[in-house]
């Protein structure tokens, strides 16, 4: 779970256009999943769904979640929507 630490943590604090709220709402999402706290993690997830369906971090978030469900395949869906910078 340190790998998830890794990896959500920059995306969230670089994403621009996001206000510091929507990104503690990211960032306590990721500490919910990485602390194992997944009916926490699952609550802040199933709103930021519903208020940024379509933010990378919301695929991202979704796809661990759908990881530690074990629905391999719908995580793999969600990671191919989060965009990857060269």
């Amino acid at each position: 779970m340190k790998l998830l630490g890794l990896i959500l943590i920059p995306l969230v604090l670089l994403c621009p256009t996001r206000d510091s709220h929507v990104q503690n709402v990211f960032v306590n999402a990721a500490k919910d999943l990485h602390d194992w706290d997944f009916p926490g993690a699952r609550t802040k997830i199933k709103a930021l769904t519903k208020e940024y369906p379509n933010a990378p971090e919301t695929h991202y978030l979704s796809a661990e979640m759908a990881f530690i469900d074990g629905d391999y395949h719908q995580a793999l869906r969600l990671l191919k929507k989060v965009p990857i910078s060269e």
